[in-house]
């Protein structure tokens, strides 16, 4: 039986579209109850990173001693932040590039959105900080290895902090200001999207600066009202996705002294 070139194209379009279109999710299990690759991935995200090498409960990250990773260079155009609301989970479109050599793989991207998590989503040596930045790039090029990279950056209480403000107030930011001095000295590891949004994708390049910046209380507390108090979004579980099995991945840490 021949089928028609119109219902050929009718299901092309639904399966484009049923990748595109961010699907319905909550933070309440922890992502348990995530489906696709969220469910079966061997490299997810989030993880527990060692901060110290010596601690016989971690496994030891892999300091860089090669010219396989280099500083991370971003720039961005600063423009208002926007609001897109994924099924609670609040993206802000973001402009700009970003490129670096990272485990021997030259990614360049453009920059596409920011998101905070509340609390933060990945672990440091079983510690887990108050609230995480995520910054997204796409790769420009089919060379890469990699879906898209992030950089996490951890964030404690402290001074107040004018990213958070421009994301809260959607008035425009320059992110070079937000990663100025931090992106030389970092971790990496090859995990996943960690929103399914359609899917935890993998392979994701993650980066995360080991400096820890600063915001104020109500900055933080304003992403814990929707992520923590909003019961029917999260059940007090906040957005973050429970601890993924590292799975004989190796984390790197790339330091100014050795890029």
């Amino acid at each position: 039986m021949q089928i028609s070139k119109s219902i050929l194209l009718y299901v092309w379009a639904v399966s484009v579209l049923s990748q595109l279109t961010p699907q319905p999710f909550s933070w309440t299990q922890g992502g348990r109850d995530w489906l696709g690759m969220c469910a079966t991935g061997q490299s997810q995200t989030p993880i527990n990173l060692p901060e110290s090498p010596t601690n016989p409960l971690q496994p030891e990250f892999v300091p860089i001693d090669n010219v396989q990773f280099s500083e991370i260079y971003v720039s961005s155009t600063p423009s208002p932040f926007s609001l897109f609301n994924s099924s609670g989970f609040l993206l802000y479109p973001a402009a700009g590039t970003g490129s670096v050599l990272i485990n021997g793989d030259w990614f360049e991207g453009n920059l596409t959105q920011t998101h905070i998590h509340v609390p933060g989503a990945h672990v440091f040596d079983g510690v887990r900080y108050p609230a995480e930045i995520h910054i997204f790039l796409t790769p420009t090029s089919n060379e890469t290895n990699y879906n898209h990279l992030e950089i996490a950056l951890r964030v404690k209480l402290g001074n107040r902090n004018p990213f958070f403000d421009a994301l809260i107030n959607q008035e425009p930011f320059d992110i070079d200001q937000l990663l100025n001095g931090v992106l030389d000295d970092y971790y990496f590891y090859t995990g996943s999207s960690d929103v399914p949004t359609p899917d935890c994708v993998e392979p994701v390049a993650w980066v995360l600066p080991s400096t820890v910046i600063e915001a104020a209380y109500d900055q933080i507390d304003y992403y814990y009202e929707r992520y923590v108090r909003d019961f029917d979004f999260a059940q007090g579980h906040g957005a973050m996705r429970d601890l993924q099995q590292l799975n004989g991945r190796t984390i790197y840490r790339a330091t100014p002294a050795v890029v």
